[in-house]
């Protein structure tokens, strides 16, 4: 069953085309990293997901609800933690909590209160004298208390030092093993998105250039050396020749062995690709231009 349906969904803004005839499918019970550039349009399609962005045109659905129509269902079962993390700047930490906690029938007093101690919140702090790494902790730790079916985060990690960037992942694999839960993860922090994630969207200017099960990507996705001649299909990503020797990148390596073995040619080697790797190669072929690809390294 789809966590989430999304066809030919578009969103423009002026004479911006911020999300172009995207169509993606993600299945429930994953765990799915959504990876671009800045500006790629992710922060546009989570809000599109949860009625906060409407669509120009096509359709999202979320646990098979409409997210233009049904947006209040399926925030009931979804907690989306944002990048900027706005909360209110004059309360205290106790205040928010307190305040969130009326708002959802399945609060879970134990889960905060858990959070609260491991993090070290302060509940008597204001909002505005905590840290980027801190509000950051807090915002989690009450998505985690709503007990979602759906966690939508946007740069969960983003202003954490190492050791707190450790918890959150920690805290996020734990949560997702208990029960019939899914999350959708927008980071540019490969290795992490490499580490926990089951699934992975790639998405540059709008368009998706990439998605699928990550174990089954690395299986198709394979860096090749060889000498000799070869059609260039759908399954080449690209190729780059060094006088007689072709160093091809294939997301259909099973298909370019075929292909080779016909025509009786052996790699001189075969290489397995990791997260990054592949990557940086799907934004070549989507267009990014060079430059722009050593600008993310």
């Amino acid at each position: 069953m789809n966590l989430i349906f999304t066809k030919d969904l578009t969103k423009q803004f002026e004479s911006v085309c911020a999300i172009d005839h995207f169509s993606w499918s993600v299945p429930e019970g994953s765990l799915c990293g959504l990876l671009g550039p800045n500006g790629a349009g992710k922060t546009t399609l989570l809000k599109i997901l949860i009625g906060m962005t409407h669509p120009s045109s096509g359709m999202a659905e979320v646990f098979n609800l409409d997210a233009q129509k049904q947006s209040v269902e399926i925030r009931k079962h979804t907690a989306y933690v944002a990048d900027d993390k706005g909360l209110y700047e004059s309360m205290t930490v106790g205040a928010l909590i307190q305040f969130y906690s009326k708002f959802f029938p399945d609060w879970s007093e134990g889960s905060i209160d858990e959070l609260i101690r491991v993090w070290q919140l302060n509940v008597d702090q204001k909002i505005r004298d905590l840290s980027k790494g801190m509000r950051t902790k807090l915002y989690f730790a009450i998505a985690i208390a709503r007990k979602p079916k759906l966690l939508i985060l946007d740069e969960p990690t983003e202003g954490l030092d190492p050791v707190s960037q450790e918890e959150v992942l920690e805290l996020l694999t734990h949560w997702l093993t208990r029960g019939d839960r899914s999350a959708v993860i927008a980071s540019h922090r490969l290795e992490e998105i490499e580490r926990v994630c089951d699934r992975i969207a790639v998405i540059n200017q709008g368009k998706l250039l990439l998605s699928g099960d990550l174990d089954e990507i690395k299986t198709n996705w394979k860096t090749l050396e060889l000498v000799g001649d070869f059609s260039v299909k759908d399954s080449i990503v690209s190729v780059v020749r060094s006088g007689m020797v072709s160093r091809v990148v294939t997301n259909d390596y099973s298909a370019f062995q075929s292909e080779l073995n016909e025509k009786r040619i052996k790699p001189l080697h075969v290489f397995d690709m990791n997260l990054r790797d592949i990557y940086l190669a799907s934004l070549r072929k989507g267009g990014l231009n060079h430059d722009s690809i050593e600008a993310l390294v």
